[in-house]
């Protein structure tokens, strides 16, 4: 017995200031199960000064498997 899985692939510009909010919609009106996001290491300070939209989306997902690689 095999998996079948269909993979789909979608790379956007959004220059919106709520980024992580824009993510989570279009993921939502795709009907998406799996999300995967990029962590880019920053200092403490620039999380405080400027957020991360990483850990924005963890923050506000909780219905989405979401895998973050660095």
């Amino acid at each position: 017995a095999g998996y079948e899985a269909h993979i789909s692939i979608k790379v956007q510009e959004h220059l919106k200031p709520s980024v992580s909010g824009y993510i989570l919609e279009h993921a939502a009106l795709e009907k998406a199960d799996f999300l995967v996001i990029g962590a880019k290491g920053h200092s403490l300070l620039d999380r405080l000064l400027l957020g991360s939209v990483t850990e924005k989306i963890l923050s506000l997902n909780d219905n989405m498997t979401t895998l973050v690689v660095k």
